[in-house]
């Protein structure tokens, strides 16, 4: 067998122990990819209440619905993950697929910049604002919204093609990292995808927050729906131009896995890229063992448990505490800020923190720190747009401490070839869960009494109806707090993971169990999703609907 050529052995040393550099201008790509990904990912809650909830005035739990459903691409990180590990294009696994991504979501985003959307659902009023006291307008506005949700899932598809690629490369410079520091470039790109929802939310707040999407600015001063798409569009091509220039990644022939225990060798010595059939058969090696089965579990009930919502909540915001575009982005930008500092924190001086005592304080605080102006507000003791946190901090604070527990265990669990692969099945995991929770939220809330999807119902604002929507958020305060029951399921440190990935069992059993409970979710949501999509199954109450 021939030796491993110099060049390679020097480019292979050069790369140990060197994590991801964010001045590098060769890393550029990578920077640019997560920044843009967080502008977009921000965007797309104002968007959907602003266009489909205010705009085309459709009811929460199809908002609920429509938002599960665009996201349904991302629910295949999995294969995602693992075509870019075992599929390289001209000698390389990540790059290319990032191209590719960003390629598809630039081609959804013009395709939504170049529809126009039909004339507001409700009258407009003297002052700009809607008059929902009269008649609707144009009722037909309700019809055509499906097309706008197809544009967001090819967005979200691009999104879940560049990420496989870039998260795999961001795990790669993990693995080098060296011991006291691993994890900090993690936290530098969550940094930065902090930044870009922080950007996100500064232009709405001053960009699009005109009148006909629930802001408070003239609209002739304000973006329009398809002006916003349009702002979007141009940095997603500057993120496309960046990824074919400035991404650094060592070929095939000579990545850092040429360690000898390590990797399936070529005949010349080089590592082979492995085949297909050999991820799957890694694949199914990895959901075979308990501790990846009880990391998979946790991310899957968490995010059920956290993504369980009232769709009453969204109205409690916008009509009785008076929240807009404007000060809701400002609770947006509130909780970035505070999810940004403490990631940078975590850097600096938590990496080696029990990771389920991080989960369990930023859960309990949040959760107590949001009840107080939720009640207030749902009893009319003080309904204030500025003093209502709104739905923001209560969750991206908690998914902020989930991401990075999940970062940090996904370096520990994965290989040296599988980086793509365990991230995917991880991001696989946790967002299959989010629309199988948006499907069981417009079923369970459906079965309280008054209809919590039905602005009318908050504008006459009856005792009783208040009682609901107030069971309805403790209901909503209990699921969060059982997260904390499903702590033991993950580790608590590094150290405990690498003594569970190499004391504990493996089962078919487990991997079994883990396709069965994804598969069965999946159906159930698109059952739920396609079902709200048919006119004449949108009223019914098995979709979140008053009845037909």
């Amino acid at each position: 067998m021939d030796p491993v050529p110099k060049q390679v052995e020097n480019n292979a040393e050069a790369a140990k122990n060197v994590g991801l550099r964010a001045r590098d201008a060769a890393n550029l790509g990578v920077m640019m990819h997560f920044f843009t990904e967080g502008v977009i990912v921000g965007s797309l809650p104002g968007v959907f209440t602003g266009f489909l909830l205010v705009y085309l005035s459709l009811p929460a739990n199809i908002v609920l619905t429509a938002f599960g459903l665009a996201k349904l691409p991302v629910t295949f990180s999995f294969f995602l993950g693992l075509v870019s590990d075992c599929t390289p294009i001209r000698g390389r696994h990540r790059q290319p697929y990032m191209i590719l991504g960003w390629g598809i979501t630039s081609s959804a985003l013009l395709f939504l910049a170049a529809m126009s959307p039909p004339a507001p659902y409700f009258c407009l009023g003297a002052d700009g604002a809607y008059d929902m006291m009269i008649p609707p307008c144009n009722p037909e506005a309700r019809t055509g919204y499906w097309r706008f949700v197809l544009g967001i899932a090819l967005i979200a598809l691009g999104l879940a093609v560049s990420t496989a690629g870039a998260s795999g490369l961001v795990i790669e410079y993990a693995k080098r990292e060296k011991d006291e520091v691993r994890g900090s470039g993690q936290m530098t790109i969550r940094i930065v995808f902090m930044l870009g929802t922080l950007c996100s939310s500064f232009l709405q707040g001053f960009g699009f927050n005109g009148k006909l999407y629930n802001g408070t600015f003239d609209q002739a001063y304000q973006l329009s729906i398809q002006s916003y798409f349009v702002v979007i569009l141009l940095l997603a091509v500057l993120t496309f131009c960046l990824c074919c220039f400035r991404v650094h990644e060592l070929l095939a022939s000579e990545e850092f896995e040429l360690d000898l225990e390590s990797d399936v060798k070529s005949s010349d010595g080089l590592t082979a890229t492995v085949s297909l059939q050999e991820h799957f058969r890694n694949s199914w090696s990895l959901l075979s063992s308990k501790n990846f089965f009880c990391v998979a579990m946790f991310f899957f009930w968490e995010t059920c448990m956290a993504q369980v919502k009232s769709p009453a909540l969204t109205f409690v915001g916008q009509t009785w505490a008076g929240v807009r575009t404007l000060q809701s982005q400002v609770a947006n930008v509130l909780g970035i800020v505070m999810s940004a500092l403490a990631f940078w924190a975590a850097k600096k001086y938590f990496l080696h923190t029990d990771w389920r005592k991080i989960l369990a304080v930023t859960l309990v605080a949040t959760v107590v720190l949001d009840a107080i102006p939720q009640l207030l507000t749902i009893f009319n003791v003080v309904r204030n747009q500025y003093f209502y946190l709104g739905e923001h901090l209560p969750e991206v604070i908690p998914r902020a401490a989930a991401s990075l527990v999940q970062d940090l265990l996904v370096v520990e669990l994965a290989d040296e070839t599988n980086a793509g692969l365990v991230c995917g099945i991880i991001l696989s995991v946790s967002y299959m869960a989010d629309p199988f929770a948006k499907a069981v939220s417009v079923q369970v809330f459906s079965l309280f009494g008054s209809n919590l999807s039905n602005v009318m119902n908050f504008v006459e604002d009856s005792t009783a109806f208040r009682g609901e929507v107030a069971l309805s958020y403790l209901l909503d305060m209990a699921l969060n707090l059982s997260i904390l029951l499903l702590l033991p399921l993950i580790p608590r440190q590094r150290a405990d993971t690498q003594r569970r990935k190499s004391e504990w069992s493996r089962h078919m059993g487990y991997a079994i169990a883990t396709v069965l409970l994804l598969t069965l979710a999946l159906l159930y949501a698109l059952l739920v999703d396609f079902a709200a999509l048919v006119p004449d199954l949108a009223c019914s109450k098995f979709v979140g609907g008053p009845g037909c």
